[in-house]
């Protein structure tokens, strides 16, 4: 039987581990399952909020290759969003910017378009791409709602537009996965 639900709560408390090993014994279990689109990604992103990111793009991808039966679209345009994310994390702009425009090109006001503008501008800049990614936060200045949150991101965004092109942040990561810091040192 599936264990979605079980699993998933797993995530929603923050436990990666154990919902890893959740969602591969239903994959081991059950390579026939309708479900199995959804233990992909769910596996995919909890690899990706640990920031191992190998296991995460192969289990992300695993994700896309096995299109579900239900909820397909909904999953699909998640699995885009994550992938986006995680070649953001990596500093891989170019295929962070493909699965950002994928995100918006196939999202049906199910994702915040605000935080999808947002994110695909700073990837723009920091791939030298710095005309369109301005015009990226602006569009998603223009988007924001009145709330708390966004109040947030609206100042990101002011400032960030703010700074002259050439203009270099510093941000600071945690990696729980050695070989992922050492490797984005390298990077650097």
């Amino acid at each position: 039987a599936y264990r979605g639900g079980q699993c998933a709560a797993t995530i929603l408390n923050g436990n990666y581990p154990e919902a890893i090993n959740c969602y591969q014994q239903f994959i081991s279990l059950d390579k026939s399952s309708d479900y199995l689109p959804e233990a992909y990604y769910r596996t995919g992103i909890s690899y990706l909020a640990l920031t191992n990111y190998q296991e995460s793009e192969k289990y992300l991808m695993k994700a896309l290759d096995n299109p579900s039966r239900y909820n397909r679209h909904s999953f699909e345009l998640l699995t885009y969003q994550a992938l986006a994310q995680l070649y953001q994390a990596q500093n891989k702009y170019k295929q962070s910017i493909y699965y950002y425009r994928k995100t918006i090109k196939h999202n049906n006001k199910e994702l915040s378009l605000s935080y999808l503008y947002y994110n695909i501008g700073i990837c723009l800049m920091r791939n030298g791409q710095y005309p369109e990614g301005k015009r990226y936060l602006e569009t998603a200045l223009e988007s924001l709602t009145t709330n708390e949150t966004d109040d947030k991101l609206r100042e990101h965004i002011q400032e960030r537009l703010s700074m002259p092109p050439r203009t270099f942040t510093v941000q600071f990561g945690k990696y729980q996965i050695k070989d992922n810091a050492i490797n984005y040192q390298k990077e650097l």
